[in-house]
């Protein structure tokens, strides 16, 4: 499901193939890896969401293998998660892949997160 028509622009936009939500599961949990492109636009970069309480910062992207920027949390399985990214030179800007999204009661438009 995408966006509604009505819905306010993304802050930044980056080419869907170059965004990538891999997920690794054992019995109780869910080890999920964003990536991000280093094209060296975005400066510090976080995911942020329900999962570490909407804290800025709380799981930043690192590059530590040269292959793009990664962000790893342990979500509880079979639940329904709420995030966006935050860039510190590009501000909010949302998943461009196939996720769901949900208006929030802020009027921003969140990625929702499946385990």
């Amino acid at each position: 499901m995408g966006l509604d028509s009505d819905a306010p622009p993304l802050t930044y936009k980056i080419n869907p193939e170059r965004i990538m939500i891999k997920t690794k599961k054992n019995r109780k949990n869910v080890k999920v890896t964003f990536t991000l492109p280093n094209d060296g636009e975005l400066g510090e970069v976080s995911v942020v969401g329900e999962f570490n309480d909407w804290t800025p910062g709380a799981t930043p992207f690192t590059d530590e293998n040269g292959n793009g920027l990664q962000a790893t949390v342990d979500l509880d399985k079979d639940e329904m998660y709420a995030f966006r990214y935050l860039s510190e030179s590009r501000g909010w800007f949302n998943e461009d892949g196939d996720v769901n999204y949900e208006r929030s009661p802020y009027g921003s438009i969140n990625c929702i997160l499946q385990t």
